[in-house]
């Protein structure tokens, strides 16, 4: 049942030797799936994840969702990095960026030969990646940029709009009327950059995420073992939840 659950969900951007404030080193990384692995943590399917959130499947203890926010050409690293423990994890794309050839993101064939290999599944970060405001004009255009988003990632990975109902919100910032423009698009899982696991507590928005860039392992298994367990899931939920409302407004879920 849903009420059981409580599955971190993990969020990184950059995999690399190049230091900054959303990158982790390779080897750090290396480290956080090791731990895992050793632990005996097992990674969801998006499936997998909407069942046990929608309460159709239980899982067992142990088990999270990865996640990675941009579209990084670091992305072609964590695959080979994931399928050595055994890993799979969401990918979740600003879309025009790759359209576009940006070489600070994944290439468009990598995301297709990624997405055939069942390593990576690929979801929405936004086509453009901007901040919006309340007006009109910014609630239209937020519109259209969710719209392209969707429409690329179903073009380009051959898939059914119904399989593209993933959304992580740029800095993890949304408003209900923006939640409910993502929903029209077809984005009714909608994430959030908040600790906490997801527990029963939970719904299909503003689901919070473990931001694990650059953490030190020691600090990252102390966080995971305090969100393996449903209380601990939960607190940090209702922490961080007040945090985020006091940093942001509230107007800001």
């Amino acid at each position: 049942m849903a009420a059981s659950i409580h599955v971190p969900v993990l969020l990184y951007h950059h995999v690399n030797a190049h230091p900054s404030a959303t990158t982790t080193a390779p080897q750090t990384f290396r480290a956080h799936l090791q731990w895992l692995a050793e632990q005996g943590w097992r990674s969801l399917t998006l499936d997998e994840f909407e069942a046990a959130v929608a309460g159709r499947a239980a899982v067992g203890p142990r088990r999270f969702l990865l996640t990675y926010d941009d579209g990084s050409p670091d992305l072609s690293h964590c695959a080979v990095e994931m399928e050595a423990f055994g890993f799979t994890g969401v990918a979740f794309l600003i879309t025009g960026r790759v359209q576009q050839g940006d070489p600070d993101c994944i290439a468009t064939d990598e995301v297709v030969r990624l997405a055939g290999r069942g390593t990576l599944e690929f979801q929405s970060h936004t086509h453009r990646h901007v901040r919006v405001g309340a007006s009109a004009e910014e609630m239209e255009a937020l519109a259209a940029d969710l719209a392209a988003s969707h429409a690329w990632l179903t073009s380009t990975l051959g898939r059914s709009p119904d399989a593209v109902r993933h959304l992580a919100w740029p800095w993890g910032r949304c408003t209900p009327a923006m939640e409910t423009l993502a929903r029209e698009a077809g984005f009714d899982w909608q994430y959030l950059v908040q600790r906490g696991s997801v527990t029963h507590v939970s719904t299909q928005l503003r689901l919070p995420r473990l931001c694990a860039d650059g953490m030190p392992t020691a600090q990252f298994a102390k966080w995971m073992t305090l969100m393996a367990s449903r209380p601990g899931g939960m607190l940090t939920n209702y922490v961080f939840g007040a945090i985020r409302r006091m940093r942001h407004g509230m107007a800001y879920w």
